[in-house]
């Protein structure tokens, strides 16, 4: 589409701007492939600020997913690169989110969709109280856009609150997060089925606010479920297995199941060390867990 844009109508219109923004949005999926998307995104945000004027819809949405891949790019840098690009990451969203209250209003599903998008770079970034602000907002405009009715958008918020108040490390929020979390889960399930590949997240989640309360075999029971759907989900399988794998060793270590724990432990190295980019992207530092299941 981007060729045929160029051939037709030159280097500069809406219809280039248009296409370099989806081209972008697609490389953004490939981590060895986030410089280019980073330019094009940046380029189609240039051009459409030039030919529909600043603010547009549509520069508010290539703003998205600059955020996106500025955030991913952050934790595949070095590590003195990586609150600096969260930085960067934030600004993005944040210019987003605005553009999109100023045209959009402020119950419309963009806005909580680029408030879903601030919350992870800013729970990246350590801002907790922010980040819960944040997804809090997002959730109580989708709960009243329907009408209190559930969909796999409030499916996914919930997940991300409980994911927020578990990283707080307050134990008094984690009855909270396994609430939300249960919450998520169920809507899954009624959706969709037990077993579907988007129900690895939820359960993920809820393993581990469980584990944090001490409550290690229903812990296990769901992280054996996430790893178990991981397991026949390619792209849960390059981005989040190993994270599975070092969730349930970690618990089964802590009940003393040792010889349990250290195969998937060691499962969850290999993955990382075949597929370092893609695991970096969508472990975000996690794999602490295989340190402790190899302790004996």
């Amino acid at each position: 589409a981007l060729r045929l844009a160029r051939a037709r109508f030159g280097e500069e219109n809406l219809d280039v701007a248009d296409a370099l923004d989806r081209v972008g949005l697609a490389l953004k999926l490939d981590p060895a492939r986030l410089d280019e998307a980073e330019a094009l995104l940046r380029q189609a945000i240039a051009m459409q600020r030039k030919l529909r004027g600043e603010d547009s819809v549509q520069e508010a949405n290539s703003l998205c997913g600059l955020g996106d891949v500025l955030r991913h790019r952050a934790h595949l840098s070095k590590s003195g690169e990586f609150y600096s690009g969260l930085a960067e990451a934030e600004t993005a969203c944040r210019e987003c989110l605005a553009i999109r209250r100023k045209r959009l209003g402020n119950d419309s599903r963009e806005v909580a969709s680029a408030l879903d998008r601030l919350n992870v770079v800013l729970e990246n970034e350590g801002k907790l109280a922010e980040a819960e602000g944040a997804i809090r907002e997002a959730l109580a405009i989708v709960q009243r856009a329907n009408n209190g009715k559930d969909d796999p958008v409030s499916c996914g918020l919930y997940e991300r609150l409980s994911r927020t108040l578990i990283t707080t490390g307050s134990t008094n929020k984690l009855p909270e997060a396994e609430t939300y979390c249960r919450r998520a889960l169920e809507i899954e399930q009624n959706l969709y089925g037990k077993g579907k590949p988007w129900e690895v997240f939820p359960q993920f989640t809820l393993a581990e606010a469980l584990e944090l309360q001490g409550e290690l075999s229903d812990a296990e029971g769901h992280y054996r479920a996430a790893v178990a759907i991981a397991r026949t989900t390619p792209v849960a399988l390059n981005l989040g297995l190993p994270r599975y794998l070092a969730g349930l060793a970690g618990v089964l270590r802590k009940q003393g199941k040792l010889a349990e724990a250290r195969p998937l432990a060691e499962e969850a190295v290999a993955i990382s060390q075949r597929l370092p980019h893609e695991v970096a992207v969508g472990t975000q530092g996690r794999l602490e867990i295989v340190g402790q299941a190899f302790a004996r």
